[in-house]
């Protein structure tokens, strides 16, 4: 098994195959699949996954192309195999991420051996693992950043705390000014 998390690496995990089509179709698109990979110069990892009682095959592959050169490939292969997220890794990041048809990426953190059978597990040669998505933070800095309504976490006795935000202007003054200044202040997007 591959480092998921080694940062000279980029790859993709992908299953080419679509829910509710024959087993031939299938095999064929997986032939297509494979067949393009091998031509771009992939190495090609066959890993399984189970989802809700289904077992499916997919893939790790691997580039030896550019983040510039591997984010067309990806692009050109969802359209091709019409998928609407993939799973990648960027050459130079630690993250895994998941990217969307629409080009959005959501960072994502690997769990080994996780036993929540609610989540696609992916299979490698006994080794089991997970992706959830983590939660990515923004430090406000002015109080424009902020409003009424809002979700906020502010550190304190070393955890952090989630707090609704009620009266903006009030809460500013006496709590919210200092934990910017000290970026004690937290919101998740």
């Amino acid at each position: 098994m591959i480092d998921l998390n080694d940062k000279n690496i980029s790859y993709l995990i992908v299953s080419p195959e679509i829910l509710g089509i024959s087993q031939m179709e299938n095999n064929h698109r997986t032939n297509m699949f494979l067949n393009m990979l091998y031509s771009m110069n992939y190495s090609i990892i066959p890993i399984q996954t189970y989802e809700k009682g289904i077992y499916e095959k997919s893939y790790i592959a691997i580039t030896p192309e550019d983040n510039e050169r591997f984010k067309k490939e990806i692009f050109m292969i969802m359209q091709q195999f019409r998928k609407s997220e993939v799973i990648l890794k960027w050459k130079n990041d630690l993250l895994l991420t998941k990217m969307t048809a629409e080009g959005l990426e959501y960072p994502m953190e690997v769990n080994f051996y996780d036993n929540n059978l609610d989540k696609k597990i992916y299979i490698h040669e006994g080794i089991s693992f997970s992706l959830t998505e983590k939660k990515r933070y923004f430090f406000p800095s002015k109080k424009e950043d902020l409003r009424a309504g809002m979700i906020v976490e502010y550190f304190n006795n070393n955890k952090w705390t989630q707090k609704e935000i009620f009266d903006l202007d009030n809460e500013y003054e006496k709590m919210y000014k200092l934990l910017m200044k000290y970026e004690k202040m937290r919101i998740s997007y």
